[in-house]
């Protein structure tokens, strides 16, 4: 009799953790519809609580933070959620987040962690593991591992976007694009492949095709601040006249820095500032960026910049 309570205890147990990963994958799913990160944790702490289980709350919360580009958090939450239960998936969450954050070593680690426990599962984490190598400039050992992530997992949307990748940082671009093609057949509906392949046809020098590809992009996910930027610089430093539009571009650039105050959007409204001739305004932002910069190398490069628009010279680049 104690034998078949306990038997009952452990399948009502395993019922309610199956229950509980659910939930807290819904609420977390849910929550990201919020227009803002503070909204979403709001709600989803306010839907999701800890309990036994609390590695399912701080990987769903980790998916957030990722979401919304708070990379460090995410890597915080998703070890809180390893040091609760070891599971494959929050190493491969945690090493993403450090190819954001260009740890680009730690990543490595958290690949091979589950490429030696679950590799057979997870082809995938070859291709990311590949990525943090070819971050690195090492294109022999990414390649290797995109060759083996083929081996095990064949050659789906994820595998085809990443050797596009690859080629691309590579500078084979006719191979590049010709993997995102397939990718895009695969995958229709990921405006990171028109992107991609926006920047591949910028290389080039096919700006129609770019911007157009760009515009894919931004229909299908209308806040899409990279491909936002690409378009904005495109329109202001074009070198053919017909592509560019400076007061487009000034105002992609400045509704990009009032979502967020990044310097990287400083360099394309002085641009912008540049190709309409307001040569001052161009430079004020320039030096206010020198200001909120700590980064050396953008200091020097704004440095440059305003030294050329003190000459009234527009950047004009592919």
């Amino acid at each position: 009799m104690r034998i078949v309570i306990f038997i009952l205890s452990m399948i009502i147990l395993t019922a309610g953790c199956v229950v509980n990963k659910d939930l807290y994958k819904e609420a977390s799913v849910n929550a990201m519809n919020a227009p803002t990160h503070e909204q979403a944790i709001k709600e989803y702490e306010a839907n999701a609580k800890k309990t036994v289980q609390s590695h399912y709350f701080y990987d769903g919360r980790g998916d957030i933070h990722f979401h919304y580009g708070y990379f460090g958090r995410a890597v915080n939450d998703y070890t809180r959620a390893l040091k609760t239960m070891w599971n494959a998936q929050y190493n491969l969450k945690r090493g993403r987040a450090y190819l954001k954050l260009h740890f680009y070593n730690d990543a490595k680690i958290d690949f091979t962690t589950v490429i030696e426990s679950k590799g057979y599962k997870f082809p995938v984490a070859y291709v990311e593991r590949a990525k943090a190598y070819a971050a690195e400039g090492d294109y022999s050992s990414a390649m290797k591992d995109m060759e083996k992530a083929r081996e095990k997992g064949g050659e789906n949307a994820e595998f085809l976007e990443a050797m596009g990748e690859l080629n691309f940082k590579m500078g084979r671009y006719d191979e590049a694009k010709l993997y995102v093609q397939k990718a895009i057949i695969a995958n229709s509906e990921n405006p990171a492949l028109y992107l991609l392949r926006a920047k591949i046809f910028y290389k080039q020098k096919n700006a129609n095709q770019a911007i157009a590809d760009l515009k894919t992009a931004l229909k299908m996910e209308r806040d899409y601040v990279e491909a936002k930027r690409m378009l904005a610089w495109i329109y202001a430093t074009n070198p053919l006249a017909i592509y560019r539009d400076g007061a487009e571009a000034l105002r992609m650039a400045k509704e990009l820095y009032s979502l967020d105050k990044e310097v990287q959007y400083v360099e394309v409204i002085a641009a912008a500032y540049a190709e309409l001739d307001e040569f001052d305004k161009a430079i004020e932002i320039l030096e206010e960026g020198i200001r909120l910069t700590s980064d050396l190398v953008q200091k020097e490069d704004f440095r440059f910049d305003i030294k050329n628009y003190k000459t009234n010279k527009k950047i004009r680049m592919w």
